[in-house]
Protein backbone atom coordinates (compact mmCIF):
# COMPACT_ATOMS: atom_id res chain seq x y z
CA UNK A 1 0.00 0.00 0.00
CA UNK A 2 1.21 3.47 -0.98
CA UNK A 3 1.14 5.75 1.97
CA UNK A 4 -1.74 8.04 0.76
CA UNK A 5 -3.87 4.54 0.63
CA UNK A 6 -2.95 4.21 3.94
CA UNK A 7 -4.21 6.99 5.61
CA UNK A 8 -7.17 7.37 3.35
CA UNK A 9 -7.09 3.49 4.67
CA UNK A 10 -6.88 4.48 8.53
CA UNK A 11 -9.24 7.64 8.09
CA UNK A 12 -11.65 5.87 6.84
CA UNK A 13 -12.32 3.57 9.61
CA UNK A 14 -11.19 5.52 12.30
CA UNK A 15 -7.43 4.00 12.99
CA UNK A 16 -4.93 5.49 14.59
CA UNK A 17 -0.99 4.82 15.01
CA UNK A 18 0.23 4.35 18.46
CA UNK A 19 3.48 7.02 18.81
CA UNK A 20 6.08 4.96 18.04
CA UNK A 21 5.22 1.98 15.95
CA UNK A 22 3.45 0.80 13.76
CA UNK A 23 0.55 -0.70 15.80
CA UNK A 24 -3.22 0.72 15.12
CA UNK A 25 -5.84 1.49 17.60
CA UNK A 26 -9.38 1.19 17.38
CA UNK A 27 -11.54 3.72 19.10
CA UNK A 28 -14.40 6.07 18.97
CA UNK A 29 -13.91 10.18 19.05
CA UNK A 30 -15.58 12.13 21.95
CA UNK A 31 -17.89 13.52 18.96
CA UNK A 32 -18.85 10.51 17.64
CA UNK A 33 -19.48 8.79 21.11
CA UNK A 34 -21.52 12.43 21.93
CA UNK A 35 -23.85 11.70 18.46
CA UNK A 36 -24.83 8.30 19.76
CA UNK A 37 -26.16 9.22 23.10
CA UNK A 38 -28.11 11.98 22.07
CA UNK A 39 -29.62 9.71 19.13
CA UNK A 40 -31.02 7.50 22.32
CA UNK A 41 -31.92 10.19 24.00
CA UNK A 42 -34.21 11.43 21.17
CA UNK A 43 -35.40 7.97 21.13
CA UNK A 44 -35.97 7.41 24.74
CA UNK A 45 -37.93 10.86 24.50
CA UNK A 46 -40.36 9.75 21.82
CA UNK A 47 -40.95 6.18 23.52
CA UNK A 48 -41.56 7.18 27.31
CA UNK A 49 -44.71 9.11 26.76
CA UNK A 50 -46.42 6.12 24.77
CA UNK A 51 -45.78 3.74 27.62
CA UNK A 52 -47.94 6.28 29.70
CA UNK A 53 -50.72 6.50 27.19
CA UNK A 54 -50.64 2.22 27.40
CA UNK A 55 -50.51 2.35 31.02
CA UNK A 56 -53.55 4.87 31.28
CA UNK A 57 -55.17 2.94 29.07
CA UNK A 58 -54.88 -0.47 30.83
CA UNK A 59 -55.91 1.36 34.21
CA UNK A 60 -59.22 2.93 32.66
CA UNK A 61 -59.60 -0.80 31.68
CA UNK A 62 -58.99 -2.58 34.39
CA UNK A 63 -61.94 0.12 36.15
CA UNK A 64 -64.28 -1.08 33.50
CA UNK A 65 -63.40 -4.70 33.99
CA UNK A 66 -64.57 -3.95 37.90
CA UNK A 67 -67.36 -1.90 37.30
CA UNK A 68 -68.82 -4.24 35.05
CA UNK A 69 -68.07 -7.14 38.13
CA UNK A 70 -69.91 -4.62 40.70
CA UNK A 71 -72.65 -4.53 38.13
CA UNK A 72 -73.13 -8.18 37.73
CA UNK A 73 -73.63 -8.48 41.92
CA UNK A 74 -75.68 -5.91 42.44
CA UNK A 75 -77.72 -6.91 39.97
CA UNK A 76 -77.63 -10.57 41.49
CA UNK A 77 -78.29 -9.08 44.78
CA UNK A 78 -81.41 -6.84 43.53
CA UNK A 79 -82.62 -10.27 41.69
CA UNK A 80 -82.71 -12.03 45.26
CA UNK A 81 -83.49 -9.35 47.85
CA UNK A 82 -85.63 -6.89 45.45
CA UNK A 83 -83.30 -4.06 46.58
CA UNK A 84 -80.23 -2.71 45.37
CA UNK A 85 -76.98 -2.78 47.67
CA UNK A 86 -76.55 -0.38 50.05
CA UNK A 87 -74.60 2.80 49.51
CA UNK A 88 -71.30 3.35 50.61
CA UNK A 89 -67.73 2.49 49.71
CA UNK A 90 -67.52 -0.35 51.69
CA UNK A 91 -69.54 -3.12 49.28
CA UNK A 92 -71.90 -4.29 52.47
CA UNK A 93 -74.65 -5.83 50.63
CA UNK A 94 -72.32 -7.85 48.01
CA UNK A 95 -69.43 -8.65 50.02
CA UNK A 96 -71.01 -9.68 53.14
CA UNK A 97 -74.90 -9.25 54.47
CA UNK A 98 -74.09 -6.55 57.61
CA UNK A 99 -77.39 -4.88 57.37
CA UNK A 100 -79.23 -8.27 57.29
CA UNK A 101 -80.75 -8.14 54.34
CA UNK A 102 -83.80 -11.11 54.05
CA UNK A 103 -83.35 -13.52 51.10
CA UNK A 104 -79.45 -12.41 50.52
CA UNK A 105 -77.37 -15.15 48.67
CA UNK A 106 -74.14 -13.98 48.77
CA UNK A 107 -71.17 -12.83 48.71
CA UNK A 108 -71.76 -11.63 45.47
CA UNK A 109 -68.04 -10.00 45.33
CA UNK A 110 -65.05 -12.53 46.96
CA UNK A 111 -64.03 -8.91 48.67
CA UNK A 112 -64.34 -5.20 47.64
CA UNK A 113 -61.77 -3.69 45.89
CA UNK A 114 -60.15 -0.08 45.45
CA UNK A 115 -59.74 1.33 42.20
CA UNK A 116 -56.37 1.43 40.09
CA UNK A 117 -56.28 4.44 41.36
CA UNK A 118 -56.04 3.86 45.37
CA UNK A 119 -59.96 4.76 46.02
CA UNK A 120 -62.86 2.78 46.84
CA UNK A 121 -65.67 2.06 44.48
CA UNK A 122 -68.84 4.54 45.32
CA UNK A 123 -72.30 2.93 45.31
CA UNK A 124 -75.52 5.87 45.05
CA UNK A 125 -79.27 4.64 44.71
CA UNK A 126 -82.00 6.42 44.58
CA UNK A 127 -84.18 3.50 45.01
CA UNK A 128 -84.94 2.60 41.38
CA UNK A 129 -81.47 2.59 39.34
CA UNK A 130 -77.67 1.96 40.83
CA UNK A 131 -74.27 4.16 40.15
CA UNK A 132 -71.70 2.86 40.72
CA UNK A 133 -68.50 5.14 40.55
CA UNK A 134 -64.88 5.35 40.50
CA UNK A 135 -63.69 8.72 41.71
CA UNK A 136 -60.44 8.47 38.96
CA UNK A 137 -57.31 9.40 38.57
CA UNK A 138 -57.84 13.19 40.78
CA UNK A 139 -59.33 10.87 43.56
CA UNK A 140 -62.18 13.89 43.95
CA UNK A 141 -65.72 12.67 43.42
CA UNK A 142 -68.14 14.55 41.00
CA UNK A 143 -65.21 15.90 38.77
CA UNK A 144 -64.98 15.26 35.02
CA UNK A 145 -62.30 12.02 35.51
CA UNK A 146 -64.86 9.92 37.21
CA UNK A 147 -66.21 6.51 35.65
CA UNK A 148 -69.04 5.59 36.46
CA UNK A 149 -71.82 3.15 35.25
CA UNK A 150 -75.63 3.52 35.94
CA UNK A 151 -77.76 0.26 36.39
CA UNK A 152 -81.48 0.04 36.06
CA UNK A 153 -83.15 -3.32 36.52
CA UNK A 154 -85.13 -2.44 33.26
CA UNK A 155 -82.00 -2.78 31.17
CA UNK A 156 -80.77 -5.76 32.96
CA UNK A 157 -84.06 -8.27 32.98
Amino acid sequence: MTENKKMLFLKLFNLRRLKGGNQMRKGFTLIELLIVIAILAILAGAIVPMFNVTRKQAKEARVAADLDSIKTASIMHHHDTGVWPPEGNTGVGLVNNDNNIADWNGPYLDEWKNDTYKNPYEIYSDGTQLSVRSRGPDGRSGTSDDISLLITPDKNK
